[in-house]
């Protein structure tokens, strides 16, 4: 890519002048589509940025946006802020009443844009109160809240002459965007990013991923986020046609349609599909079970770091044609990768899906990061499962107080690192003397170019021996054994290590035909000495990868998942504090006496 993109609207101008696209975004709404070229999106961007000039807004001023997923008028209201310097404040929908207040108080602006919800409900009025003009995104406005699309319908097309005068005054390092993130603790945070924040990072990633002109790719995140936003970018950049929908379930329903090459997604998502697979083996006959459960089994062992004899090779190939063949006919025939971020991806769901020829990446970043920090590559050598990926270029990645197993917090510098927040007094904090981002995760370097994220830094806590643990590290290698699906590791000041641990049942009822044991049901599989034998065995070959204070002594197996809805925030990340508040009953048997 050259140099002609410094500011982001300039993708816009990239793809109009190298490959313009007469259909660069697609928005399905009810299985019926609405489709527009780049040379709309660049219209209606001209239009919004002059409508906005014309409520007398200017270069420096703020509106807020309150939203989620995307649309036309999101993307016109979007690009039409860069343009004349407006600066939007991006407020996730799902944020509680009371912190969206906080940021209206933080930031004052004239303009509210909002999608309904009911958090727009439940803030409204207080807006009003404010004398807020407020405008609706899409189909939510009524005679006091206009739609913003309809207006923008009504106004006549800006002249290029315009466009370009108000383009000019805008520079790399003018701030871009102020995202509101929502933390586990305390208010949320405003990041204030620029152009060349997030123009480093799409100048970085894109020439890394395969995608060309003629892909059709899949959006279904919410737009709010800077990860999907960027990767929104990435794909006009690269001139793909972008079928957006309001949810991943929508999206899967006309994957066949589309056929995409690309999407981005959470693990999540894709463990969701995992365990929609497993109880669909469920119900099929003893010996198609029994061969789908040997492709699942071969899949987990599949990678370069796994020795593998010929006879596995022979048995992937006849798998691959009667197994993997079908899942990616089913996701269209033609994915030719999967982009995942914000959580860690269990390594299994990843080999398993390598296997099939469905290429699923995991990357690492953060808000604050405009967001990619590192990613695993698509060419030979460059994936590692269970890693964050190589930092991607221009990015410096240093590990700060590495302990004697070289773990240490992650620090970040580059051109990606955001201004700062916009309270000041929270970036003492998070920069150090010298200039670097401390992410506040922990992680080390594998085979020296290897990012491995190993825990939060808020979440590593001390027994009540006074040693540390990294409880995510712990998870994720009992996440490795098919027969786990979840787990939870307790200890912040208790004596020792504990687990909750939710089973794969799909696999645990395998288990249990091939070992002779009576299957029934969860409730009361959890309680059969046999299938706890199993996973004292299973956690047994994980403690010995642990250091003594880090040792699981006791566990618990539950028959139920935490609910999601309650403890897992929109993109699939574990509230632990409400995980252990929910099973508190289970924990507390745990240390009623000591371990044997």
């Amino acid at each position: 890519m050259d140099g002609s993109i410094t500011r982001i609207f300039d993708v816009i101008t990239f793809q109009r002048l190298r490959y313009p696209n007469p259909a660069a975004m697609h928005f399905w709404k009810d299985q019926r589509q609405t489709s527009y070229g780049i040379e709309a999106i660049r219209d209606y961007a001209g239009r919004c940025s002059r409508w906005l000039a014309d409520q007398d807004l200017v270069k420096g001023d703020s509106i807020y946006i309150l939203a989620s997923q995307a649309s036309f008028s999101w993307f016109s209201l979007d690009f039409g802020c860069q343009m004349l310097g407006v600066v939007p404040v991006i407020i996730p929908d799902y944020l509680p009443s009371e912190e969206v207040k906080y940021i209206v108080d933080s930031k004052k602006s004239s303009h509210f844009f909002y999608q309904d919800s009911t958090i727009w409900t439940n803030v409204s009025v207080y807006l009003k109160s404010l004398e807020i003009s407020c405008i609706a995104l899409d189909e939510a406005g009524d005679d006091c809240h206009p739609v913003l699309k309809n207006v923008l319908e009504k106004s006549p097309p800006t002249p290029d002459d315009v466009i370009a005068a108000w383009c000019k005054n805008i520079h790399p390092d003018d701030t871009a965007m102020i995202l509101a993130t929502s933390g586990s603790t305390g208010h949320p945070k405003c990041v204030q990013l620029s152009h060349s924040n997030v123009v480093s990072n799409i100048q970085a990633v894109l020439p890394l991923t395969p995608l060309e002109r003629h892909h059709q790719v899949v959006s279904f995140l919410p737009i709010v986020h800077i990860f999907e936003r960027m990767v929104v970018y990435c794909y006009l950049t690269s001139g793909a046609s972008i079928h957006f929908f309001d949810s991943a379930g929508e999206a899967f329903q006309e994957i066949q349609h589309v056929r995409p090459h690309f999407f981005s997604t959470v693990p999540r998502i894709l463990e969701r599909m995992y365990e929609e697979l497993l109880n669909r083996i469920k119900k099929f006959p003893f010996l198609r079970r029994l061969w789908l459960h040997m492709a699942l089994e071969t899949g987990s062992r599949y990678g370069y770091d796994i020795r593998k004899s010929p006879v596995y090779w022979i048995k992937w190939l006849f798998i691959d044609l009667t197994v993997f063949r079908v899942w990616r006919k089913r996701i269209g025939g033609r994915v030719a990768g999967i982009i995942v971020g914000a959580a860690p991806l269990n390594p299994m769901l990843g080999r398993v899906l390598s296997a099939a020829r469905i290429r699923v990446r995991e990357g690492y970043g953060m808000t604050e990061t405009s967001p990619v920090i590192s990613f695993n590559r698509f060419e030979a050598g460059g994936n590692r499962f269970g890693s964050a990926g190589i930092p991607i270029p221009g990015i410096r990645v240093r590990i700060s107080n590495p302990n004697p197993d070289g773990i240490g917090e992650i620090e970040v510098q580059g051109p990606n690192v955001m201004q700062g927040y916009l309270d000041p007094q929270a970036n003492a904090a998070a920069f150090t003397p010298d200039g670097w981002l401390r992410t506040g995760d922990l992680g080390h370097m594998v085979q020296r170019r290897f990012l491995e994220i190993t825990d939060r830094k808020a979440h590593a806590f001390k027994t009540s021996s006074g040693r540390f643990v990294l409880p995510e590290r712990i998870s994720r290698l009992l996440e490795t054994d098919p027969l786990i699906s979840g787990s939870i590791i307790i200890g912040l000041q208790r004596p020792y290590v504990t687990a909750l641990i939710y089973p794969e049942f799909t696999h645990l009822q395998w288990w249990c035909e091939t070992n002779g044991v009576h299957w029934t049901a969860p409730a009361y599989m959890i309680h059969n000495p046999r299938v706890t034998n199993c996973y004292s065995k299973l956690v047994e070959e994980v403690n010995a990868k642990l250091s003594r204070h880090e040792q699981i002594r006791r566990f618990t197996l539950l028959p139920v998942r935490w609910q999601e809805e309650t403890v897992l925030s929109k993109l699939g990340k574990p509230n632990h504090r409400l995980i252990r508040e929910k099973y508190a009953k289970e924990i507390d048997a745990l240390y009623l006496k000591e371990p044997i």
